[in-house]
């Protein structure tokens, strides 16, 4: 079974690298940067360079517009 699901924010910590809500240009320019530098210039962290794994928080929504819930998602980064 497959299912599609569209993220309608994404978060690290407290900051939003992406949100349904944002403008349009904003998303665009987002879209074009990797995982580790939307948390860099938007988290506006500095992480180790031991730091490998980071930890985002994901809402998302099925082909019926219906909320989904998802656990944190660890992405490897380096």
């Amino acid at each position: 079974m497959v299912i599609f699901l569209q993220i309608t924010m994404l978060s690290f910590e407290k900051s939003f690298l992406h949100a349904d809500f944002l403008h349009a240009s904003k998303i665009k320019d987002r879209m074009a940067l990797t995982l580790l530098d939307l948390v860099i210039t938007f988290g506006e962290v500095t992480l180790s360079p031991e730091e490998t794994k980071i930890c985002f928080s994901i809402s998302c929504i099925n082909a019926n517009k219906e909320d989904v819930e998802l656990p944190d998602v660890v992405a490897k980064v380096r």
